[in-house]
């Protein structure tokens, strides 16, 4: 996920507002570690979901 590589990841920018996290998530690495492993088991999630609905 590109959203990972560069720092941001995509739960981090959404749930953290929805959940009402600190301003300053990125600044604190646990957070932002545990927003990098969410945003991976998504992407995971999605696209074996999309590999699953692809089958004949």
């Amino acid at each position: 996920m590109p959203t990972v590589l560069i720092g941001r990841p995509l739960t981090g920018l959404i749930l953290n507002r929805v959940a009402g996290g600190p301003a300053d998530w990125r600044s604190v690495p646990r957070l932002r570690r545990i927003h990098a492993v969410s945003t991976l088991t998504c992407a995971a999630v999605t696209i074996a979901c999309v590999r699953r609905a692809r089958r004949p």
